[in-house]
């Protein structure tokens, strides 16, 4: 009995040493949270990261180029500024090509399209070529009629030769008098010749006792028909042409040739053979 008291008191001794050897055990304590910001981190996946939309950048409003805008005619007044002008364009066996001077003049090259009294095509291109001396007297011309407030408005002048002999032989035997037969009467093909009007400063012609080649009675130009403003129209543009050095045709209020006409040559230059000089011009 007595070694069995003992023996309980040894163990109690013995368990209670050991629990004063044990460390408390610490209760866990949890860290402080940590604060991540809103923006993606390392240890942050981005596909857990709502999208933020981009605004599209604004669109710089689209601008459209000016056309470059032809230069303002200009209507040399005097004979000094004509000579001046001339001396600036090109040309080619006494020719100038009267657009190129850009002048104010009006041009509606009637037998470069088929509305014409044959009905056909006959210039391949719209070109309105002159001789020096039919290009000085136009100049003159136009600045007169400038005075006026009008314009001349051209239809034709140089006529190549082949072209000439064409529109002779489309002619019908009855109207073949009022087309030159091809030679040293037909004036066109001197380049000192010019079929023209008178203009408002739109471009839009005058009203005329007859339309252009209108081969009748009415486009002689001593017809006492038509209206008054027609008459007016007509005879003002005869008299400035005829003050300029040209002289119209009887039958033809709209023809004019140079005085001394017949003393110039005929000239056998065709429209392509003066773009081509041109061109070889502008090349070299």
């Amino acid at each position: 009995m007595n070694r069995l008291l003992i023996l309980c008191v040894c163990i109690t001794c013995l368990i209670a040493g050991c629990a004063a050897q044990t460390p408390a055990v610490q209760p866990a304590v949890n860290p402080l949270p940590t604060v991540i910001p809103s923006t993606v981190t390392p240890e942050t996946n981005p596909a857990d990261v709502p999208a933020v939309p981009i605004a599209a950048p604004e669109p710089s409003p689209s601008v459209t180029p000016e056309p470059s805008a032809a230069p303002a005619p200009v209507i040399p007044k005097t004979e000094t500024e004509i000579e001046a002008l001339l001396s600036e364009v090109f040309h080619y066996s006494g020719l100038v090509d009267m657009e190129e001077l850009n002048a104010g003049f009006v041009f509606s090259i009637t037998y470069a399209t088929e509305d014409n009294f044959t009905g056909r095509q006959l210039y391949d291109k719209p070109l309105s070529l002159a001789s020096d001396p039919l290009a000085e007297a136009l100049l003159r011309a136009q600045a007169k009629a400038d005075e006026y407030g009008y314009r001349l408005l051209i239809y034709d002048i140089y006529r190549p030769t082949d072209v000439q002999r064409l529109m002779y032989e489309l002619t019908p035997a009855n109207l073949k008098k009022f087309v030159a037969k091809p030679g040293p009467n037909a004036n066109h093909t001197k380049g000192v010749a010019v079929d023209c009007t008178l203009a408002d400063l739109d471009g839009q012609p005058l009203p005329m006792p007859s339309e252009y080649d209108e081969f009748t009675a009415r486009a002689s130009a001593s017809y006492a028909g038509g209206t008054e403003e027609e008459r007016m129209n007509r005879d003002l543009l005869i008299s400035i042409m005829q003050d300029c050095g040209l002289r119209v045709a009887s039958g033809e209020w709209w023809h004019f040739a140079l005085n001394g006409a017949s003393q110039y040559p005929v000239l056998d230059i065709t429209f392509e053979e003066f773009v081509m000089a041109r061109e070889d011009e502008v090349r070299q």
